[in-house]
């Protein structure tokens, strides 16, 4: 690992390229902390499906579904496909792939192989986060 670059008064230097890149990561953020647009695109992130099919998925009536990939699509994160009367639609973004990676490692399955060799629930991540934010 690289060693971190600081300024004189030891203080460490945040990532340029991030800092430059702010506005966007806040963006995205901000459309995938949505419960619904997350469960989304977790099936949209290896599956291209029909309106109606994810619609059945995530318990939405086909207006509601309609306005979350609307803000989906508006920020490049699903393409569509039309064949006749049907829209498909699939993930367009591999940033939304590492995103799930990093949720699934912190809130869903985890790779074996840490040093204890046991995974960690999602409850036993859940009560750590709540044990830090309250000290």
């Amino acid at each position: 690992m690289a060693p971190i670059a600081s300024e004189p008064g030891g203080v460490a230097l945040a990532s340029t390229r991030l800092i430059a890149g702010v506005g966007l990561a806040a963006e995205f953020l901000a459309v995938m902390g949505n419960e619904k647009r997350l469960v989304i695109m977790t099936y949209l992130v290896d599956h291209e499906l029909s309106v109606g099919t994810i619609a059945k998925m995530v318990s939405l009536s086909q207006s509601a579904l309609s306005q979350h990939l609307a803000k989906l699509r508006a920020v490049g994160l699903v393409q569509t496909r039309r064949e006749r009367q049907t829209i498909y639609y699939s993930c367009s973004c591999a940033a939304v792939s590492d995103l799930l990676n990093v949720l699934r490692s912190i809130y869903g399955e985890r790779p074996r192989g840490k040093a204890d060799g046991n995974a960690a629930s999602p409850t036993e991540h859940r009560v750590r986060l709540e044990c830090e934010k309250n000290k």
